[in-house]
């Protein structure tokens, strides 16, 4: 019996071990060369810490070839782990040119816990923070407000008690919105895939040209009763809802497609900018994933930098995600990173704060 149990972890180590490998170096290949088995992407730390139990166990009862075979699928995708949690110190010791909030707001529709909300309680927390910018995503300004669009002070600008406030549509019910107390100058980007994906503003922070770039990249859009599909995999009960998850996989599958062409095209233009570049929002993608890859290439995350613990920016009842980012250039450097226990929408928010060096 012990011979037989040896065996099977064996086995079973082997297996984990090939695919953890194999999830982690095809985030650098794009989703639509993979047909669906991009949905591994998801799985990188739990075949990580698996992996890392399983080995744990076997150090007691042997076995040379697959503890090294386990070791080094640890060892290569360990890169993996750490942009999935990170334990670096934060530098509150230097000093911080500008604090920078990036908030999914749903729509103003809520949480779980906080239901639907109102206008006021978004401005009092966006005060509240006190960041020099904030990038909204799902923004509903055509229900309450008339802003032109430009780079001017506008209603919503005057909203939330900033001068300048750049958006994407001037009656949008989705719309995406920059604020901030340094002057804005609009840049349109002539990509159509980042259509309504993507809001770039050039801030001037006291003489320094900044780029800040706004995202929300192609959702999964699942219902509520795809998301209990996905919950119920914990527990290997799919037939109940069996239907909720081949449609989970199907949309899955497609806005990661979608998803690759956006951030091949955002990945592009951000390599051509000139001046120091912030890009802020929410890419519904986690960090092991071709999506991630790609932006990581051309700059540097703020959990990475300075975060501390488990990123988790997803407020719902799926598990923990980290999908709300934070990237910064060459020239800008991480002081501090929290990600803020707000239960105002379905993502939680991220504030970072930075120097901009000369």
């Amino acid at each position: 019996m012990r011979r037989l149990a040896k065996a099977i972890l064996s086995i079973l180590a082997v297996v984990i071990s090939l695919l953890l490998l194999f999830a982690y170096y095809s985030t650098s290949v794009p989703p639509q060369k993979l047909h669906g088995l991009s949905l591994l992407w998801y799985a990188i730390p739990y075949l990580w810490l698996a992996n890392l139990a399983l080995l744990i166990i076997r150090i007691f009862i042997g076995n040379t070839f697959t503890s090294l075979l386990q070791i080094v699928a640890i060892l290569l995708t360990s890169p993996g782990a750490y942009v999935t949690f990170s334990f670096v110190n934060t530098h509150e010791d230097q000093r911080a040119d500008i604090e920078v909030l990036t908030y999914n707001v749903r729509v103003l529709c809520g949480s779980e816990q906080s239901g639907k909300i109102q206008v006021k309680d978004l401005v009092e927390f966006v005060q509240k923070q006190n960041a020099d910018i904030v990038c909204l995503q799902e923004m509903p300004t055509g229900l309450y407000l008339q802003t032109s669009g430009k780079a001017e002070s506008s209603d919503v600008a005057k909203e939330f008690g900033y001068k300048y406030a750049c958006t994407s549509e001037k009656y949008g019910l989705n719309s995406l919105v920059i604020l901030s107390r340094y002057p804005l100058h609009k840049i349109n980007i002539q990509k159509p895939s980042l259509n309504g994906y993507v809001l770039m503003a050039e801030a001037d922070i006291d003489g320094k040209k900044l780029n800040v770039l706004n995202c929300h990249l192609q959702s999964n859009s699942l219902t509520e009763d795809e998301i209990t599909a996905v919950n119920q995999l914990k527990n290997l009960d799919t037939q109940k809802h069996e239907d909720e998850v081949k449609s989970t996989y199907r949309k899955l599958s497609k806005s990661s497609l979608l998803r690759s062409a956006q951030v091949d095209d955002l990945a592009e233009y951000i390599s051509r900018l000139k001046h120091r570049t912030l890009v802020c929002g929410d890419f519904n993608d986690v960090p092991t994933s071709y999506t991630y890859h790609k932006i990581s290439k051309e700059l540097n995350d703020a959990f990475v930098g300075s975060g501390v613990g488990v990123g988790d920016t997803y407020n719902g009842k799926l598990p923990p995600l980290r999908i709300d980012y934070i990237f910064y250039s060459s020239k800008v450097e991480v002081i501090r990173y929290d990600e803020l226990d707000a239960l105002l929408s379905d993502h939680y928010p991220v504030k970072a704060s930075f120097a901009l060096l000369n």
